[in-house]
């Protein structure tokens, strides 16, 4: 049970690194601070720069407004 307990606080950490590294280079998304969760934020800037027509784009306009 350590080792599944120490591989999910690896990938945290990880991912937390990579979203860092992401928000320098890209830091309109903000990625700094949701770290790749869909908040509000993050999701309202996805739908921003995804084709606007597209049903993912409409589906996270949705989520956006929850």
């Amino acid at each position: 049970m350590q080792e599944i307990s120490a591989a999910s606080i690896l990938a945290k950490v990880t991912r937390d690194r990579e979203m860092r590294e992401l928000d320098m280079l890209y830091p309109e998304y903000g990625f700094a601070q949701h770290k790749g969760y869909p908040t509000a934020f993050h999701l309202e800037k996805l739908a921003q720069h995804i084709v606007q027509h597209s049903f993912i784009a409409k589906v996270l306009r949705l989520f956006a407004e929850y």
